[in-house]
């Protein structure tokens, strides 16, 4: 829902569409159903830290993890302004909790807070990439990422990657893949 990210629904999908679907209350056994017959795709970094809740609380999930290497990722956080005291100030990123009436990431440990807040907006991306790098090793020992991809090999060889990556996952391209690798 990130408003502000190139692949954000709120570019693909009509506003009535994210609404209807946002505000849709769904049974247990709607969403048990879900899940037996859907993939989903989760693109969100933070998201990493709630991996452990993944391996006990929903049916058979294959982890997937792109790792990107650090000068483009943090450059690409840096030209999104992602850590600017103005889009956490606004808090429209939806990974913000507050606290004392201040926006924090969510990811942010509070013992880390301080030190988050005197660096510059490059220094946060920094910081940032550091974090979710330490998340993914801290993971990886504990719960096994099933697949791991280099997002550089995705963007230049997806053709391979995306086709290697549809046949473990067992799935079978459609023309909109075709078209688009």
């Amino acid at each position: 829902l990130n408003m502000h990210d190139e692949s954000s629904m709120w570019n693909y999908k009509s506003k009535n569409f994210i609404e209807q679907r946002l505000s849709r209350s769904w049974t247990v056994d709607m969403i048990h159903e879900t899940y037996e017959t859907v993939k989903c795709l989760i693109k969100n970094p933070s998201f990493i830290n709630e991996f452990s809740n993944f391996d006990s609380n929903y049916y058979p999930v294959t982890k997937i993890v792109i790792i990107r290497e650090p000068f483009g990722n943090i450059m690409s956080l840096f030209k999104k302004h992602w850590f600017s005291d103005a889009v956490i100030n606004a808090g429209n990123r939806g990974e913000i909790k507050k606290v004392g009436g201040k926006n924090f990431p969510l990811w942010l440990d509070d013992k880390d807070v301080n030190l988050f807040f005197s660096l510059d907006e490059m220094g946060r991306c920094i910081f940032y990439y550091n974090h979710i790098l330490d998340k993914i090793n801290q993971n990886f020992i504990k719960h096994k990422f099933d697949i791991m991809l280099s997002y550089e090999n995705l963007c230049n060889y997806s053709h391979v990657t995306v086709m290697n990556l549809a046949r473990k996952l067992e799935l079978l391209p459609g023309e909109l893949t075709s078209k688009l690798i």
